[in-house]
């Protein structure tokens, strides 16, 4: 038997054969002539050199070999089935896959706005969302483990020309104050006015882009800060300065801006600002990652 010399089709063929038992049911169904499907059934009962059919001009019946056969090639037929509906799949969820990196100044406000925006965009978008500091996803990037990472603040050190860039919009610190505070009535404030508060820390990591970028405001106005909590959880700091431990810098989001017992006032220092930008790799860009791009290039938020 030369199975090179079997043709899928050929089993379509008798499979509808095998159903109908008869030529001509059999032949409308399939779309074809009549003597086209006789000739079909001998020339695959020659590739295997089994005698699939019994024919007389009355009638046709399956032999016993052709029913064993029949039931085989459903089961061929079946699985072929599944592997095409299965390889669609997995191309379409190839398509409508991104890994997204993200620092945690996008968690507070913007990417749950955006990761809904793109969800209306494509229902059957598949998000791996993946947290992390800036250096860390700069790696996850370079390794092929992320499609994009959105950070904060942009890498000092330009990872290179195959690496695509799209600065968004600064993020202004601001101070958040008790409600009792006397600075609460302030649109904006200096450094220099919060020289004698106590402040609360956080979220805690040598890496992190709001205390890097505190920690130096403060330096070039010559103020030293009286840190009396350090925490790991921004919203933890915001409920801390609503108690009245002391006061807290950073981006802050709308729920923290909304509440009665905390002011959120907006520092008056041109360097106050955070950046961030979104990046991926010129050479691998998958479909969903053009969405992605679109929804945060025109709602910025």
């Amino acid at each position: 038997m030369n199975l090179h010399s079997l043709n899928f089709a050929y089993l379509m063929r008798f499979l509808a054969l095998a159903e109908h038992l008869h030529f001509s049911k059999a032949a409308e169904e399939l779309g074809i002539a009549q003597p086209l499907l006789s000739e079909q059934i001998k020339a695959l009962e020659y590739a295997i050199d089994v005698k699939l059919f019994d024919r007389t001009s009355r009638r046709v019946e399956l032999t016993t070999a052709g029913k064993m056969f029949r039931d085989r090639v459903q089961l061929v037929v079946q699985g072929m089935q599944d592997s095409v509906e299965a390889a669609k799949a997995t191309e379409l969820g190839e398509q409508n896959r991104l890994r997204l990196g993200y620092t945690d100044e996008f968690a507070i406000d913007y990417l749950p706005y955006w990761v809904r925006r793109i969800k209306e965009s494509q229902p059957t978008a598949d998000l791996d969302l993946m947290p992390g500091m800036t250096p860390q996803l700069t790696e996850l990037l370079k390794n092929g483990l992320a499609d994009a990472i959105l950070v904060c603040p942009i890498p000092e050190e330009p990872l290179g020309k195959e690496y695509q860039i799209l600065p968004l919009e600064p993020l202004p610190l601001s101070v958040a104050l008790p409600a009792s505070h006397p600075l609460k009535k302030r649109k904006k404030v200096k450094i220099s006015t919060l020289a004698d508060e106590h402040f609360i820390e956080g979220p805690l990591s040598p890496q992190a882009a709001s205390e890097r970028v505190i920690n130096r405001l403060f330096s070039q106005h010559g103020v030293e800060r009286d840190i009396v909590q350090r925490v790991h959880d921004s919203e933890l700091g915001v409920n801390l300065v609503a108690e009245g431990v002391g006061i807290t810098i950073g981006h802050f989001s709308s729920r923290a801006k909304n509440r009665d017992d905390v002011t959120i006032v907006e520092l008056d220092e041109p360097e106050a600002k955070l950046t961030r930008a979104i990046l991926w790799r010129k050479s691998a860009r998958p479909p969903m990652l053009d969405t992605a791009l679109d929804v945060i290039a025109s709602n910025g938020r």
